[in-house]
């Protein structure tokens, strides 16, 4: 009986401590067309039984050669990208981020990290988002030599066109998945 006061004892304050999780929620895939915007979401919840108020948090866009910081200091992206606010980040619990101008190379893999400091600091980083950024349909399928006048009057013709675009699309979806899958697969 009086080891298990003791083990109470030492147990009582831990507890704030190990009820402290984050969870974060990152959409899989997102598509976006060159020149436009687009947002990343990144939502998270809290369980503490502390009131959260101190916290911030940062984006990394991953690659197979490189980890990257998501910020307006990084040279490719300044005046680029917006962040959500501190009330936006603490009262609707979003950490989202707006792309401007999307550039092909901005596809790739994008991770938000949330962090706290309630008692201790807490952190947890999400699953990730993979940003996939095509052209128009009409520059997609000349890019792939996958032109063809969809108005010709010939039915066989037509239809080879549209098999055509429909496999150019697998292809362009395929390829997303990958996007999506081959950072788990090397974690």
């Amino acid at each position: 009986m009086r080891r298990l006061r003791l083990l109470l004892l030492l147990l009582g304050p831990l507890q704030g401590f190990l009820s402290q999780t984050i969870h974060i929620s990152q959409i899989p895939v997102i598509f976006a067309a060159k020149g436009s915007s687009v947002t990343i979401p990144c939502d998270y919840n809290i369980s503490s039984e502390q009131e959260a108020t101190i916290g911030s948090y940062k984006w990394y866009k991953h690659s197979k050669h490189y980890k990257m910081e998501i910020s307006s200091s990084n040279s490719e992206l300044t005046g680029r990208i917006s962040r959500a606010d501190t009330d936006q980040f603490i009262n609707e619990r979003s950490a989202a981020i707006v792309l401007h101008r999307v550039r092909s190379l901005d596809s790739g893999m994008y991770y938000c990290e949330v962090s706290f400091q309630i008692g201790s600091d807490i952190s947890l980083r999400g699953d990730g988002t993979f940003l996939n950024v095509t052209g128009s349909m009409d520059e997609l399928w000349q890019e792939n030599d996958l032109d063809c006048n969809c108005s010709n009057d010939s039915k066989k013709s037509h239809m080879i066109c549209i098999l055509l675009k429909a496999v150019g699309l697998v292809v362009i979806l395929l390829t997303a998945l990958f996007g999506y899958l081959y950072p788990k697969i090397c974690e």
